[in-house]
C-alpha cells in the first residue's frame, strides 16, 4: 500500500515499479511548477522509451486511456524527492479504485514486451534527471506550461471535474496557466483549477 495525491492511499500489487528519485532544487521562477516539470521530464522519458503516454493533470499518466503510472513530488530535509509507481506486471482490481472519477488502470506491457524492472527504472531515472536539469538550466518558467500542454491527455475534450470543495462538474480542459494549473471553460467562464482530479466524459 502506497500514499499518493492529497494523501490518498493506493494499492501496490506484486511485479510493477516503485521507486523514488532525488532531484536537485532548480532555479528561480520554478517552485510552483515542479510538479509540472517532473510529470513533463517523466512522460518525455517514458516516450523516450516506446512509451507514448500522456500527462494526465496534475501526476498521472496515460496510455491509451488507461493509467500505468502516477507520481508524487514531496521536499523532505531540503531535497525534492519524486515517487513513482509503474504498472508493469499487473494492475489494481477495479474495486480498489475511486468511484466515479477513477480512470481505468493498464501496465506498460500493452505495447508488447518490457525490459527487466531494473534496467527500465534505471533508464527512466537517467532520462529524467537530464531532461529535468536541462530543462530547469535553459528553458524560461514563463514559457514553460505551454510547452507541457502537448503532452496533456484530453486537451480540448469535456471531462468530469472534481475539486474537493463541491460537487463534480464538467468542463473543457483549455491547457495550463502560467503557474500550472489546468486551464477549464466552464459555463462560457475560463477557470483554473489548482487541486483536484479530472476524468473523461
Amino acid at each position: 500500500m502506497g500514499r499518493g495525491q492529497l494523501r490518498r492511499q493506493w494499492v501496490s500489487p506484486p511485479g510493477n515499479v516503485y521507486a523514488s528519485v532525488v532531484l536537485p532544487q532548480p532555479g528561480p521562477g520554478w517552485s510552483e511548477l515542479l510538479p509540472l516539470l517532473a510529470g513533463w521530464c517523466f512522460s518525455r522519458a517514458l516516450e523516450g522509451l516506446g512509451f507514448p503516454v500522456r500527462l494526465k493533470w496534475p501526476n498521472d499518466f496515460l496510455l491509451y486511456d488507461r493509467k500505468v503510472a502516477g507520481m508524487l513530488l514531496e521536499e523532505r530535509g531540503g531535497r525534492l524527492v519524486l515517487g513513482v509507481g509503474l504498472n508493469l506486471a499487473s494492475v489494481p482490481d477495479p474495486g480498489s479504485l475511486r468511484q466515479g472519477c477513477a480512470v481505468p488502470a493498464g501496465t506498460l506491457c500493452a505495447d508488447g514486451p518490457l525490459p527487466g524492472p531494473l534496467s527500465l527504472w534505471t533508464a527512466l531515472v537517467n532520462a529524467v534527471r537530464k531532461g529535468y536539469t536541462d530543462s530547469s538550466d535553459v528553458v524560461d518558467p514563463s514559457h514553460f506550461p505551454s510547452l507541457v500542454t502537448e503532452r496533456l491527455a484530453w486537451m480540448g475534450r469535456r471531462v468530469l471535474v472534481v475539486d474537493g470543495e463541491e460537487s463534480a462538474y464538467p468542463a473543457r480542459i483549455m491547457g495550463l496557466s502560467d503557474r500550472g494549473g489546468l486551464l477549464l471553460e466552464r459555463d462560457g467562464r475560463t477557470e483554473v483549477l489548482f487541486s483536484g482530479s479530472v476524468a473523461p466524459l
